[in-house]
Protein backbone atom coordinates (compact mmCIF):
# COMPACT_ATOMS: atom_id res chain seq x y z
CA UNK A 1 0.00 0.00 0.00
CA UNK A 2 2.41 2.69 1.16
CA UNK A 3 6.16 2.68 0.75
CA UNK A 4 9.05 4.16 2.71
CA UNK A 5 11.32 6.87 1.34
CA UNK A 6 15.05 6.25 1.39
CA UNK A 7 16.70 8.69 3.81
CA UNK A 8 20.26 8.43 2.64
CA UNK A 9 21.17 4.73 2.70
CA UNK A 10 18.29 3.39 4.71
CA UNK A 11 17.24 0.45 2.54
CA UNK A 12 18.20 -1.83 5.44
CA UNK A 13 15.91 0.07 7.84
CA UNK A 14 13.06 0.33 5.35
CA UNK A 15 13.09 -3.38 4.51
CA UNK A 16 13.18 -4.24 8.23
CA UNK A 17 10.27 -1.90 9.02
CA UNK A 18 8.23 -3.24 6.10
CA UNK A 19 8.87 -6.83 7.21
CA UNK A 20 7.97 -6.14 10.84
CA UNK A 21 4.86 -4.22 9.79
CA UNK A 22 3.56 -7.45 8.25
CA UNK A 23 3.74 -9.25 11.58
CA UNK A 24 0.02 -9.01 12.28
CA UNK A 25 0.06 -9.44 16.08
CA UNK A 26 2.80 -6.82 16.53
CA UNK A 27 1.15 -4.36 14.16
CA UNK A 28 -2.28 -4.77 15.76
CA UNK A 29 -0.71 -4.25 19.20
CA UNK A 30 0.71 -0.89 18.09
CA UNK A 31 -2.23 0.26 15.94
CA UNK A 32 -4.66 -0.36 18.80
CA UNK A 33 -2.54 1.65 21.24
CA UNK A 34 -2.49 -1.26 23.71
CA UNK A 35 1.30 -0.99 23.90
CA UNK A 36 0.99 2.32 25.80
CA UNK A 37 -0.07 0.63 29.05
CA UNK A 38 3.13 -1.44 28.95
CA UNK A 39 5.60 1.42 28.43
CA UNK A 40 8.36 1.10 31.02
CA UNK A 41 9.91 4.56 31.26
CA UNK A 42 12.23 3.56 34.12
CA UNK A 43 13.91 0.54 32.54
CA UNK A 44 17.62 1.45 32.31
CA UNK A 45 17.96 -0.89 29.32
CA UNK A 46 15.17 0.83 27.37
CA UNK A 47 14.69 4.22 25.75
CA UNK A 48 11.94 5.37 28.09
CA UNK A 49 9.36 4.51 25.45
CA UNK A 50 10.81 6.77 22.76
CA UNK A 51 11.52 3.92 20.34
CA UNK A 52 8.11 2.37 20.94
CA UNK A 53 6.39 5.67 20.15
CA UNK A 54 8.55 6.20 17.05
CA UNK A 55 7.68 2.68 15.87
CA UNK A 56 3.99 3.40 16.49
CA UNK A 57 4.24 6.50 14.30
CA UNK A 58 5.76 4.54 11.41
CA UNK A 59 3.19 1.74 11.71
CA UNK A 60 0.30 4.22 11.78
CA UNK A 61 1.72 6.06 8.77
CA UNK A 62 2.09 2.79 6.86
CA UNK A 63 -1.29 1.30 7.67
CA UNK A 64 -3.59 4.28 8.29
CA UNK A 65 -2.52 6.79 5.64
CA UNK A 66 -4.75 7.21 2.60
CA UNK A 67 -2.90 5.39 -0.22
CA UNK A 68 -4.79 7.48 -2.77
CA UNK A 69 -3.14 10.62 -1.39
CA UNK A 70 0.20 9.31 -0.08
CA UNK A 71 2.43 6.92 -2.05
CA UNK A 72 5.27 6.85 0.47
CA UNK A 73 6.31 8.22 3.84
CA UNK A 74 9.63 9.27 5.36
CA UNK A 75 10.40 7.42 8.61
CA UNK A 76 12.50 10.31 9.97
CA UNK A 77 11.31 10.04 13.58
CA UNK A 78 12.24 6.36 13.63
CA UNK A 79 15.67 7.05 12.14
CA UNK A 80 16.25 9.83 14.66
CA UNK A 81 15.13 7.74 17.66
CA UNK A 82 17.31 4.81 16.62
CA UNK A 83 20.31 7.08 16.02
CA UNK A 84 20.04 8.50 19.55
CA UNK A 85 19.85 5.12 21.26
CA UNK A 86 21.94 3.06 18.83
CA UNK A 87 24.57 5.37 17.29
CA UNK A 88 25.83 2.54 15.09
CA UNK A 89 22.74 3.17 12.94
CA UNK A 90 23.25 6.95 12.73
CA UNK A 91 24.47 8.61 9.57
CA UNK A 92 24.00 7.39 6.03
CA UNK A 93 26.09 4.21 6.03
CA UNK A 94 24.64 0.93 4.85
CA UNK A 95 23.90 -1.64 7.58
CA UNK A 96 22.58 -5.15 7.86
CA UNK A 97 18.78 -5.52 8.08
CA UNK A 98 19.11 -8.47 10.45
CA UNK A 99 21.18 -6.42 12.91
CA UNK A 100 18.64 -3.61 12.71
CA UNK A 101 15.67 -5.93 13.33
CA UNK A 102 17.51 -7.60 16.20
CA UNK A 103 18.26 -4.24 17.82
CA UNK A 104 14.74 -2.87 17.23
CA UNK A 105 12.96 -5.93 18.64
CA UNK A 106 15.22 -5.93 21.70
CA UNK A 107 14.63 -2.19 22.20
CA UNK A 108 10.86 -2.63 21.89
CA UNK A 109 11.07 -5.51 24.38
CA UNK A 110 12.90 -3.31 26.89
CA UNK A 111 10.56 -0.34 26.34
CA UNK A 112 7.55 -2.60 26.92
CA UNK A 113 9.00 -4.77 29.68
CA UNK A 114 6.29 -5.28 32.30
CA UNK A 115 8.80 -6.08 35.05
CA UNK A 116 9.10 -2.78 36.90
CA UNK A 117 11.45 -3.84 39.70
CA UNK A 118 13.65 -6.73 38.69
CA UNK A 119 14.76 -8.77 41.68
CA UNK A 120 18.48 -8.99 42.36
CA UNK A 121 19.64 -12.58 42.24
CA UNK A 122 23.13 -13.48 43.36
CA UNK A 123 24.61 -16.69 42.03
CA UNK A 124 27.34 -18.28 44.17
CA UNK A 125 30.69 -18.97 42.51
CA UNK A 126 30.55 -22.57 43.71
CA UNK A 127 27.95 -24.81 45.29
CA UNK A 128 28.62 -26.69 48.55
CA UNK A 129 30.31 -30.02 47.81
CA UNK A 130 31.15 -29.04 44.25
CA UNK A 131 34.64 -30.09 43.08
CA UNK A 132 36.58 -27.23 41.60
CA UNK A 133 39.21 -27.58 38.92
CA UNK A 134 42.12 -25.22 39.25
CA UNK A 135 43.99 -24.33 36.10
CA UNK A 136 47.72 -24.18 36.34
Amino acid sequence: RIGLNNLGNTCFMNSALQALSHSAPLTKFFLSGRFKKDINENNPLGSGGKLAYAYEEVIKDLWMSDARKVASISPTSMKRAIAIHAPQFAGVNQHDSHEYITYLLDALHEDLNRVRNAPYVEFPDALPGQKLAIAG
